[in-house]
């Protein structure tokens, strides 16, 4: 959620790094799934913590698009964006061993929504 909001609202860019290692439970990799195939987490917020984040990227979008109304759904439209705009994930797995296939057979977005970039010694 922190995330989301430093590039969301304060429209800074973020690496979130994210290594095989750290994947405690295979469930969380739908998360990364849906943010690498939508840019949206579905359920990420509740929504009265939505609604905040609408109202206070407000100013930064009355300033992006002067003339375009500020309706929830311009300015929810206008946070997904900087969201995928900013936000940049680093996953970095092993392709050693039947993980990374399985995963990836099971989370398109780990190879459809990235680019890769294999590293081989040098």
């Amino acid at each position: 959620k922190s995330l989301y909001k430093v590039a969301g609202l304060k429209g800074q860019k973020v690496a979130f790094i994210f290594t095989d290692a750290e994947v405690k439970e295979e469930s969380f990799l739908e998360y990364l799934n849906q943010l690498l195939m939508t840019g949206e987490v579905a359920g990420l917020f509740p929504k009265e913590e939505q609604d905040a984040l609408v109202n206070d990227c407000r100013p930064a979008f009355k300033k992006h698009a002067p003339g375009e109304i500020d309706s929830y759904d311009n300015l929810w439209n206008f946070f997904t964006s900087r969201v995928r705009d900013n936000l940049h994930l680093c996953l970095c797995f092993s392709p050693v061993g039947d993980k990374f296939s399985k995963r990836a057979r099971d989370f398109p977005g780990l190879i459809n929504g990235c680019t890769i970039d294999w590293f081989l010694p040098w």
